[in-house]
């Protein structure tokens, strides 16, 4: 369990340094769900459940499961290239879906249901799979935006002559460029 720990921290602290299509605060998000899942890993529960290294685990996973369910909702783009990942229904949705998770998980814990394990491990599966799900979208996107085409570095001008250079995917006025 610390060795898979260690694994999916490192990964999350890795994967927000490189996810440059997502916005620094849900990438910082990111980061931190990976550090509190490596200090997770170095602070395993107690037996019994009891204890300081207990204490520590709760408020370190307590943590951990916080910034990892708002990760998605910091990282969210609403530009029509956005990667599906980051746009705003996948956002809502598995944050919404998390929020349910981490409900049913408090009701066992609270009620001493037969189902604490499973609704542990399903937030934290959930968890540990959308930072994998949002780079594959990610990837998805960059394959398929079209490459770049070749700017010239003159363009005709309304009157068919050649002219200035124009700025490269920006309408002439945009482009602070009179015709």
């Amino acid at each position: 369990m610390t060795l898979g720990l260690f694994i999916v921290g490192a990964c999350n602290l890795l994967t927000g340094l490189a996810l440059h299509s997502a916005p620094r605060n849900g990438r910082i998000l990111l980061m931190a769900g990976g550090v509190f899942g490596l200090l997770i890993a170095v602070s395993p529960e107690s037996m019994g459940g009891t204890g300081i290294g207990s204490l520590r685990h709760a408020v370190v996973a307590g943590l951990g499961c916080a910034v990892m369910t708002a990760w998605p909702l910091a990282a969210l783009r609403r530009e029509p290239w956005a990667p599906a990942g980051l746009r705003p229904a996948a956002t809502f949705g598995v944050t919404g879906f998390l929020l349910a998770l981490i409900a049913w998980f408090c009701f066992e814990v609270v009620s001493g249901g037969d189902m604490i394990g499973l609704a542990e491990r399903a937030v934290t599966g959930v968890q540990t799979l959308w930072p994998l799900v949002v780079v594959a979208t990610v990837v998805a996107a960059a394959r398929r935006r079209p490459a770049a085409r070749p700017v010239p570095a003159v363009s005709p001008s309304r009157s068919g002559r050649l002219g200035r250079p124009e700025a490269p995917c920006a309408p002439r006025a945009a482009a602070g460029l009179a015709g």
